[in-house]
């Protein structure tokens, strides 16, 4: 019996270390809205801290991934900024340790010399994951590892 719970223990500690990264990938599951203006957070404070003005963003629907048990929030970004700055956000974007798509972009460029890159202005499509509400509770003891507890 001793030796079963053990085992189970060793399975559990397991299970827990190869799905913590995997679930640092995504945004953390607060809900619809909760999510949405957490993310919108950072992203205002990403492009206020590089000096890039945020014209729009946009919501689309979310989109629940059944397959996959995530859910999909996709946010259209209208920007405008010097080039250099634009491209250092897009690097700490892809440095994030949440998983953060670039769905597209379209970008105009006005400026550029020998000397400098310019501005750029344009739309910027990104996309954010999150576990599926009903799953969550598969997972209890990753999500209090990752809550800190």
């Amino acid at each position: 019996m001793i030796e079963s719970r053990d085992s189970n223990e060793n399975i559990k500690t397991q299970y827990d270390s190869l799905l913590t990264p995997i679930l640092k990938l995504l945004v953390e599951r607060n809900g619809e809205s909760a999510n949405k203006l957490q993310l919108q957070q950072y992203i205002e404070s990403l492009f206020k801290s590089a000096d890039i003005e945020i014209q729009n963003i946009g919501w689309k629907p979310i989109q629940n991934l059944k397959q996959f048990k995530l859910v999909l929030y996709t946010v259209e970004i209208r920007l405008q900024g010097n080039t250099g700055d634009l491209i250092k956000v897009l690097s700490s974007l892809e440095g994030n340790e949440t998983y953060i798509q670039v769905e597209g972009f379209n970008f105009s460029f006005r400026g550029q010399s020998d000397k400098e890159l310019g501005s750029a202005n344009g739309l910027l499509t990104l996309a954010f994951y999150s576990n599926d509400e009903a799953d969550v509770s598969v997972y209890p003891a990753v999500n209090q590892k990752l809550a800190g507890s």
